[in-house]
């Protein structure tokens, strides 16, 4: 019988506040040249907070998902019959 065995990744706390910070600048810089979004010289504070919430939850599942994806062919090869 196989137990799943699920790795989950441990990534560095600085790289990933980096990263959050760049992606945010990036949507702020965008959101007030009025580039992608409707209202120039505006900022849409509610926006940015809740993509700085969501942000850091969908980049560790796709870590997760990135960690275990090398086991995919191994959990095919064991089931086929």
């Amino acid at each position: 019988m196989y137990i799943c065995h699920v790795e989950f990744p441990t990534p560095d706390p600085t790289e990933h506040v980096k990263t959050i910070a760049v992606v945010l600048a990036t949507l702020a810089v965008l959101q007030y040249a009025g580039i992608l979004f409707e209202n120039p010289s505006e900022l849409d504070i509610v926006y940015l907070v809740s993509v700085g919430f969501v942000l850091p939850i969908a980049i560790y599942l796709l870590s997760v998902l990135g960690e275990n994806t090398k086991r995919i062919p191994d959990w095919v090869s064991m089931n086929m019959k």
